[in-house]
């Protein structure tokens, strides 16, 4: 589809190893061989294909030496830049399979109090023993109403926060986590609930983050972000589709503002 549409739009591979490939692996190397065939796959200058598979370490380093060096023999050598989930353990994941990775990676964190207690903006540099690359994660929220579990995302500020640790920590890659997308509420594609809020400030972050500069405003825009629900319900309101409340799965206290975000291109009141 994509040399149709965009022929220059790349596509990196992220097998999910929490799928069916958990419990068969075995199954990665063909599916990478059969994939190899199609030229929007992502690939370094120096030929390696990369491979960035989320949640790499369900699966020991031997595994990952073995698959590469098998895809070598077939032609097809691999860059290996594994995402991790859960950054309290970077040293013990790095020493695992630093020695074997182009680049490292980390699923991260979706308020700022949890992000801020492991030090997250500093992320590129803590990962420099292990990797030379770090590909920061950004995401701008997670409300899993299927699980009625949510991270306080203090409107925009915890995507605001993440795309800053990206630009300023030096990271080399970026991956917007966003392939959940509308089960979890990550979406940055416009939508009825975001609208293009997530959008328009991802195509300024991702400016800055290539260009190394703040781009250009060149006209105004002003983002208002608040929550779909009022909480807590007033008195005497009952929930009639939700009896039981969400949880929060972060350390960021549930909020209930409203927030501004304006992109002049002149200083205002």
């Amino acid at each position: 589809v994509t040399s149709h549409v965009a022929p220059d739009f790349k596509i990196a591979l992220m097998p999910d190893m929490n799928s069916e490939l958990r419990r068969k692996p075995e199954m990665l190397k063909d599916i990478i061989l059969d994939l190899r065939k199609y030229e929007a796959l992502y690939y370094l200058e120096d030929g390696r294909l990369l491979v960035s598979p989320y949640n790499g370490s369900a699966q020991p380093p031997e595994y990952w030496k073995q698959l590469m060096s098998d895809l070598e023999e077939e032609g097809v050598p691999v860059a290996f830049l594994p995402v991790l989930v859960g950054y309290e353990h970077l040293a013990k994941n790095g020493k695992l399979y630093g020695d074997i990775s182009f680049g490292l990676s980390d699923w991260g964190f979706r308020d700022i109090d949890y992000a801020e207690k492991y030090d997250f903006t500093n992320a590129a540099r803590d990962a420099k023993p292990y990797a030379d690359v770090w590909m920061s994660p950004v995401a701008p929220q997670d409300v899993r109403s299927k699980s009625l579990i949510a991270w306080e995302a203090e409107n925009t500020r915890a995507f605001r926060y993440l795309w800053d640790a990206a630009i300023e920590g030096g990271s080399q890659y970026v991956q917007l986590i966003t392939w959940n997308d509308y089960s979890e509420a990550s979406e940055i594609s416009p939508s009825s609930g975001s609208q293009f809020a997530y959008y328009d400030l991802t195509a300024y972050y991702t400016t800055w983050f290539k260009t190394g500069t703040p781009p250009e405003i060149k006209e105004d825009a002003i983002y208002y972000t608040h929550r779909a629900q009022i909480f807590p319900f007033p008195e005497g309101v009952v929930a009639e589709k939700q009896r039981k409340p969400f949880s929060n799965a972060g350390k960021t206290p549930f909020i209930n503002n409203v927030e501004m975000v304006a992109l002049l291109t002149v200083p205002a009141v």
